[in-house]
Protein backbone atom coordinates (compact mmCIF):
# COMPACT_ATOMS: atom_id res chain seq x y z
CA UNK A 1 0.00 0.00 0.00
CA UNK A 2 2.90 2.20 0.72
CA UNK A 3 4.42 1.73 -2.55
CA UNK A 4 1.14 2.40 -4.23
CA UNK A 5 0.48 5.81 -2.57
CA UNK A 6 4.07 6.99 -3.47
CA UNK A 7 4.12 9.39 -6.43
CA UNK A 8 5.95 8.64 -9.32
CA UNK A 9 8.84 11.28 -10.53
CA UNK A 10 8.54 10.87 -14.14
CA UNK A 11 11.50 12.92 -14.53
CA UNK A 12 13.79 10.18 -12.42
CA UNK A 13 12.70 7.30 -14.05
CA UNK A 14 12.95 8.83 -17.69
CA UNK A 15 16.36 9.91 -16.81
CA UNK A 16 16.89 6.25 -15.31
CA UNK A 17 15.50 5.01 -18.40
CA UNK A 18 17.97 7.64 -21.05
CA UNK A 19 21.04 6.57 -18.93
CA UNK A 20 20.19 2.63 -20.38
CA UNK A 21 19.46 3.77 -23.50
CA UNK A 22 22.83 5.02 -23.47
CA UNK A 23 24.14 1.73 -23.86
CA UNK A 24 22.82 2.08 -27.93
CA UNK A 25 25.92 4.57 -28.36
CA UNK A 26 27.98 4.48 -25.47
CA UNK A 27 31.86 4.82 -26.21
CA UNK A 28 32.93 1.97 -23.40
CA UNK A 29 29.85 -0.86 -23.51
CA UNK A 30 31.26 -2.76 -20.76
CA UNK A 31 31.26 0.15 -18.48
CA UNK A 32 27.97 1.51 -19.43
CA UNK A 33 26.94 -2.03 -19.03
CA UNK A 34 28.32 -2.18 -15.30
CA UNK A 35 26.97 1.20 -14.11
CA UNK A 36 23.58 0.66 -14.98
CA UNK A 37 24.00 -3.19 -13.11
CA UNK A 38 25.74 -1.16 -10.46
CA UNK A 39 23.84 1.87 -10.46
CA UNK A 40 20.98 2.36 -12.20
CA UNK A 41 18.94 -0.71 -11.09
CA UNK A 42 20.04 -0.56 -7.46
CA UNK A 43 19.03 3.60 -7.44
CA UNK A 44 15.71 2.78 -8.75
CA UNK A 45 15.15 -0.69 -6.19
CA UNK A 46 16.41 1.84 -2.95
CA UNK A 47 14.05 4.06 -4.13
CA UNK A 48 11.36 1.31 -4.01
CA UNK A 49 12.48 -0.07 -0.62
CA UNK A 50 12.80 3.75 1.28
CA UNK A 51 9.01 4.10 0.03
CA UNK A 52 7.75 1.27 2.18
CA UNK A 53 9.83 2.67 5.82
CA UNK A 54 7.64 5.72 7.01
CA UNK A 55 9.30 9.05 6.68
CA UNK A 56 9.37 9.95 10.05
CA UNK A 57 11.58 6.94 11.22
CA UNK A 58 13.68 6.82 7.71
CA UNK A 59 14.76 10.00 8.90
CA UNK A 60 15.95 9.41 12.33
CA UNK A 61 17.45 5.84 10.67
CA UNK A 62 19.66 8.34 8.47
CA UNK A 63 20.70 11.16 10.88
CA UNK A 64 22.48 8.18 13.31
CA UNK A 65 23.73 6.58 10.41
CA UNK A 66 25.56 9.62 8.87
CA UNK A 67 26.59 11.00 12.18
CA UNK A 68 28.06 7.63 13.17
CA UNK A 69 30.35 7.52 9.80
CA UNK A 70 31.61 11.08 10.58
CA UNK A 71 32.66 10.39 13.91
CA UNK A 72 34.08 7.21 13.02
CA UNK A 73 36.04 9.23 10.25
CA UNK A 74 37.08 12.12 12.46
CA UNK A 75 38.09 9.85 15.35
CA UNK A 76 40.36 7.81 12.64
CA UNK A 77 41.79 10.68 11.14
CA UNK A 78 42.67 12.05 14.63
CA UNK A 79 44.38 8.84 15.54
CA UNK A 80 45.77 7.08 12.39
CA UNK A 81 48.23 8.85 10.16
CA UNK A 82 47.28 7.29 7.11
CA UNK A 83 44.01 8.95 7.40
CA UNK A 84 44.97 12.70 7.48
CA UNK A 85 46.83 11.78 4.35
CA UNK A 86 46.21 12.02 0.23
CA UNK A 87 45.93 8.83 -1.92
CA UNK A 88 47.21 10.23 -4.74
CA UNK A 89 50.36 12.38 -4.35
CA UNK A 90 49.28 16.01 -5.64
CA UNK A 91 47.51 18.26 -3.40
CA UNK A 92 47.73 18.91 0.12
CA UNK A 93 46.69 16.56 3.27
CA UNK A 94 43.60 16.47 5.07
CA UNK A 95 41.57 14.40 7.03
CA UNK A 96 39.75 11.20 5.21
CA UNK A 97 39.14 8.81 7.59
CA UNK A 98 38.54 5.89 5.94
CA UNK A 99 37.23 7.18 2.63
CA UNK A 100 39.54 7.06 -0.47
CA UNK A 101 39.68 11.20 -0.79
CA UNK A 102 39.60 14.04 1.74
CA UNK A 103 36.78 15.51 -0.72
CA UNK A 104 34.95 12.50 -0.56
CA UNK A 105 34.52 13.22 3.37
CA UNK A 106 33.84 16.59 3.28
CA UNK A 107 31.09 16.56 1.05
CA UNK A 108 29.51 13.76 3.32
CA UNK A 109 30.13 16.16 6.44
CA UNK A 110 28.27 18.53 4.75
CA UNK A 111 25.50 16.70 4.31
CA UNK A 112 25.46 15.57 7.80
CA UNK A 113 25.59 18.91 9.01
CA UNK A 114 22.34 19.34 7.14
CA UNK A 115 20.40 16.74 8.61
CA UNK A 116 21.64 17.75 12.05
CA UNK A 117 20.90 21.05 11.45
CA UNK A 118 17.18 20.28 10.12
CA UNK A 119 16.28 17.06 12.86
CA UNK A 120 18.20 17.22 15.75
CA UNK A 121 17.13 19.69 18.36
CA UNK A 122 18.12 17.82 21.59
CA UNK A 123 21.31 18.32 24.08
CA UNK A 124 23.55 16.89 21.12
CA UNK A 125 22.99 19.14 18.42
CA UNK A 126 25.85 21.17 19.20
CA UNK A 127 28.19 18.46 19.89
CA UNK A 128 27.21 17.16 16.26
CA UNK A 129 27.34 20.39 15.05
CA UNK A 130 30.62 20.52 16.14
CA UNK A 131 31.57 17.39 14.83
CA UNK A 132 30.34 17.76 11.44
CA UNK A 133 32.31 21.15 11.35
CA UNK A 134 35.44 20.03 12.64
CA UNK A 135 35.49 17.32 10.11
CA UNK A 136 34.73 19.64 6.90
CA UNK A 137 37.32 21.63 8.43
CA UNK A 138 39.95 19.20 9.11
CA UNK A 139 39.57 17.84 5.33
CA UNK A 140 41.00 21.13 3.62
CA UNK A 141 39.19 21.10 1.30
CA UNK A 142 37.55 23.73 -0.98
CA UNK A 143 34.67 22.28 -1.71
CA UNK A 144 33.27 21.33 1.25
CA UNK A 145 34.64 24.72 2.66
CA UNK A 146 32.15 26.00 -0.18
CA UNK A 147 29.45 23.69 1.00
CA UNK A 148 29.89 24.66 4.45
CA UNK A 149 29.53 28.47 4.09
CA UNK A 150 25.92 27.53 1.42
CA UNK A 151 24.38 25.44 4.43
CA UNK A 152 25.21 28.47 7.25
CA UNK A 153 24.38 31.03 5.02
CA UNK A 154 20.95 29.52 4.17
CA UNK A 155 20.29 28.24 7.30
CA UNK A 156 20.52 31.70 9.08
CA UNK A 157 18.44 33.12 6.50
CA UNK A 158 15.68 30.41 6.94
CA UNK A 159 15.55 31.09 10.46
CA UNK A 160 15.75 34.78 10.28
CA UNK A 161 12.95 34.63 7.65
CA UNK A 162 10.64 32.60 9.98
CA UNK A 163 11.50 35.21 13.04
CA UNK A 164 10.12 37.85 11.29
CA UNK A 165 6.22 38.76 12.54
CA UNK A 166 4.30 39.98 9.53
CA UNK A 167 4.72 39.11 5.94
CA UNK A 168 6.07 42.32 5.10
CA UNK A 169 9.00 41.65 7.12
CA UNK A 170 9.40 38.54 5.90
CA UNK A 171 9.22 40.35 2.16
CA UNK A 172 11.57 43.08 2.93
CA UNK A 173 14.22 40.78 4.48
CA UNK A 174 14.16 38.57 1.34
CA UNK A 175 15.38 41.33 -0.43
CA UNK A 176 17.88 42.58 1.70
CA UNK A 177 18.98 39.02 1.91
CA UNK A 178 19.77 38.62 -2.02
CA UNK A 179 21.12 42.02 -2.13
CA UNK A 180 23.44 40.92 0.34
CA UNK A 181 23.91 37.74 -1.36
CA UNK A 182 24.86 39.46 -4.53
CA UNK A 183 27.91 41.90 -2.75
CA UNK A 184 28.92 38.82 -0.73
CA UNK A 185 29.72 37.10 -4.40
CA UNK A 186 30.98 40.36 -5.56
CA UNK A 187 33.55 40.96 -2.86
CA UNK A 188 34.08 37.03 -2.91
CA UNK A 189 35.52 37.56 -6.51
CA UNK A 190 37.45 40.33 -5.40
CA UNK A 191 39.24 38.13 -2.83
CA UNK A 192 39.25 34.80 -4.73
CA UNK A 193 42.69 34.16 -4.95
CA UNK A 194 43.09 35.01 -0.79
CA UNK A 195 40.76 32.05 -0.41
CA UNK A 196 42.10 29.73 -3.09
CA UNK A 197 45.96 30.50 -1.18
CA UNK A 198 44.00 29.35 2.32
CA UNK A 199 43.20 25.97 0.85
CA UNK A 200 46.49 25.53 -1.32
CA UNK A 201 44.88 26.13 -4.65
CA UNK A 202 45.89 28.43 -7.51
CA UNK A 203 43.23 30.30 -9.86
CA UNK A 204 42.58 27.17 -12.09
CA UNK A 205 41.07 25.02 -8.90
CA UNK A 206 44.19 22.49 -9.39
CA UNK A 207 43.45 22.37 -13.30
CA UNK A 208 39.64 22.22 -13.16
CA UNK A 209 39.35 24.97 -15.44
CA UNK A 210 41.62 23.31 -18.03
CA UNK A 211 39.23 20.09 -17.84
CA UNK A 212 35.99 22.23 -18.11
CA UNK A 213 37.24 23.79 -20.96
CA UNK A 214 38.27 20.31 -23.06
CA UNK A 215 35.59 18.89 -21.80
CA UNK A 216 32.99 21.33 -23.34
CA UNK A 217 34.55 21.29 -26.82
CA UNK A 218 34.55 17.49 -26.27
CA UNK A 219 30.30 17.75 -25.74
CA UNK A 220 29.85 19.78 -28.55
CA UNK A 221 30.70 17.51 -31.14
CA UNK A 222 27.85 15.20 -29.77
CA UNK A 223 25.21 17.50 -27.39
CA UNK A 224 22.27 15.88 -27.36
CA UNK A 225 22.89 12.48 -26.32
CA UNK A 226 26.57 12.36 -25.16
CA UNK A 227 29.12 9.57 -24.95
CA UNK A 228 26.61 7.32 -22.64
CA UNK A 229 26.83 6.22 -19.36
CA UNK A 230 30.51 5.61 -17.75
CA UNK A 231 31.63 6.21 -21.78
CA UNK A 232 34.38 8.73 -21.06
CA UNK A 233 37.24 8.58 -18.60
CA UNK A 234 36.57 4.74 -18.02
CA UNK A 235 39.00 3.51 -20.83
CA UNK A 236 41.98 5.30 -21.62
CA UNK A 237 41.63 3.48 -24.85
CA UNK A 238 39.09 5.32 -26.43
CA UNK A 239 39.24 7.43 -28.41
CA UNK A 240 37.06 10.31 -27.14
CA UNK A 241 39.39 9.47 -23.76
CA UNK A 242 42.34 9.60 -25.18
CA UNK A 243 41.57 12.45 -27.30
CA UNK A 244 40.29 14.45 -24.39
CA UNK A 245 43.19 13.85 -21.84
CA UNK A 246 45.94 14.74 -24.44
CA UNK A 247 44.44 18.04 -24.55
CA UNK A 248 43.83 18.31 -21.24
CA UNK A 249 47.28 17.15 -20.55
CA UNK A 250 47.28 14.56 -17.75
CA UNK A 251 44.33 11.96 -17.01
CA UNK A 252 41.48 13.03 -14.70
CA UNK A 253 39.23 10.63 -13.32
CA UNK A 254 36.22 12.62 -13.84
CA UNK A 255 35.08 16.13 -15.46
CA UNK A 256 35.06 17.47 -11.61
CA UNK A 257 31.58 19.32 -12.85
CA UNK A 258 28.26 18.22 -12.30
CA UNK A 259 26.43 19.55 -14.89
CA UNK A 260 29.10 18.61 -17.71
CA UNK A 261 29.67 15.23 -16.33
CA UNK A 262 26.26 15.18 -17.14
CA UNK A 263 26.81 16.29 -20.44
CA UNK A 264 29.45 14.32 -21.55
CA UNK A 265 27.59 10.98 -20.47
CA UNK A 266 23.90 11.95 -21.46
CA UNK A 267 23.87 14.97 -23.13
CA UNK A 268 21.56 17.89 -23.26
CA UNK A 269 18.30 15.56 -22.09
CA UNK A 270 19.90 14.05 -19.53
CA UNK A 271 20.67 17.29 -18.11
CA UNK A 272 17.62 19.09 -18.55
CA UNK A 273 15.96 15.85 -17.02
CA UNK A 274 17.91 15.76 -13.95
CA UNK A 275 17.23 19.73 -13.50
CA UNK A 276 13.62 18.71 -13.29
CA UNK A 277 14.29 16.60 -10.79
CA UNK A 278 16.11 19.04 -8.54
CA UNK A 279 13.38 21.61 -9.13
CA UNK A 280 10.64 19.15 -8.78
CA UNK A 281 12.46 18.44 -5.20
CA UNK A 282 12.43 22.11 -4.12
CA UNK A 283 9.06 22.36 -5.19
CA UNK A 284 8.20 19.57 -3.02
CA UNK A 285 10.25 21.28 -0.05
CA UNK A 286 8.14 24.10 -0.68
CA UNK A 287 4.89 21.90 0.20
CA UNK A 288 6.45 20.71 3.20
CA UNK A 289 7.53 23.86 4.52
CA UNK A 290 3.78 24.81 4.99
CA UNK A 291 2.83 21.00 6.80
CA UNK A 292 3.57 21.04 10.83
CA UNK A 293 5.22 17.44 10.32
CA UNK A 294 7.16 18.36 7.20
CA UNK A 295 8.61 21.28 7.69
CA UNK A 296 11.79 20.05 9.20
CA UNK A 297 11.95 18.00 6.07
CA UNK A 298 11.65 20.68 3.82
CA UNK A 299 14.50 22.25 5.80
CA UNK A 300 16.30 19.37 5.00
CA UNK A 301 15.90 19.18 1.59
CA UNK A 302 16.64 22.93 0.50
CA UNK A 303 19.85 23.01 2.74
CA UNK A 304 21.39 19.70 1.00
CA UNK A 305 20.12 20.32 -2.51
CA UNK A 306 21.37 24.10 -2.47
CA UNK A 307 24.53 22.59 -1.64
CA UNK A 308 24.90 19.73 -3.57
CA UNK A 309 24.28 22.64 -6.91
CA UNK A 310 26.81 24.47 -5.34
CA UNK A 311 29.77 21.84 -4.52
CA UNK A 312 29.29 20.45 -7.94
CA UNK A 313 30.66 23.28 -9.35
CA UNK A 314 34.17 20.95 -8.97
CA UNK A 315 32.59 17.75 -8.09
CA UNK A 316 30.35 15.39 -10.08
CA UNK A 317 27.44 15.29 -7.39
CA UNK A 318 24.71 14.71 -10.03
CA UNK A 319 25.45 11.74 -10.89
CA UNK A 320 27.26 8.13 -9.55
CA UNK A 321 26.31 7.61 -5.58
CA UNK A 322 25.98 11.30 -5.33
CA UNK A 323 22.30 11.35 -6.78
CA UNK A 324 21.02 9.27 -4.63
CA UNK A 325 20.56 11.77 -1.37
CA UNK A 326 18.36 13.80 -3.62
CA UNK A 327 16.01 10.67 -4.83
CA UNK A 328 16.24 9.74 -1.32
CA UNK A 329 15.23 13.30 -0.16
CA UNK A 330 12.28 13.20 -2.68
CA UNK A 331 10.96 10.23 -0.74
CA UNK A 332 11.24 11.42 2.21
CA UNK A 333 9.35 14.84 1.61
CA UNK A 334 6.64 12.72 -0.91
CA UNK A 335 6.38 10.02 1.83
CA UNK A 336 5.18 13.26 4.36
CA UNK A 337 3.21 15.14 1.73
CA UNK A 338 1.27 11.63 1.48
CA UNK A 339 0.45 11.42 4.75
CA UNK A 340 -0.60 14.69 5.21
CA UNK A 341 -3.01 14.34 2.35
CA UNK A 342 -4.62 11.02 3.75
CA UNK A 343 -4.82 12.89 7.12
CA UNK A 344 -6.43 15.52 5.20
CA UNK A 345 -9.25 12.91 3.38
CA UNK A 346 -9.73 10.85 6.63
CA UNK A 347 -10.20 14.50 8.58
CA UNK A 348 -13.15 15.81 5.94
CA UNK A 349 -14.52 11.90 6.31
CA UNK A 350 -15.27 12.16 9.91
CA UNK A 351 -16.45 15.54 9.13
CA UNK A 352 -18.99 14.50 6.74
Amino acid sequence: TCLARLPISLPLWTLAAWQTASYQWTEVPFSTLFLIRSEVVPLLCFTLVAAVIRPAILVRRLVLFFCLVVGWSLLTSLILPASRSLVATNGQPGFRGTFAHKNLLGIFAVFTLSMIIAFVHNRWRPFLVAMSVVTIVGTRSATAGSGLLAVLFVWFWMSAVDGQRTQVDRSFLRIMSIASLAMSFLLGIGFLSSFLDLYGKDVTFSGRTVIWDESLTTVMRQPLHGYGLGGVWSDGRSPVTADLQQRIGFAPAHAHNGAIEILLEVGVVGLALTLIFLLSTMRLASRCSQINDARNAGRWAALSIIAIVLMSVSEPLFSRAWFALPVLIWVVLSGYVTESTGERRVARSARR
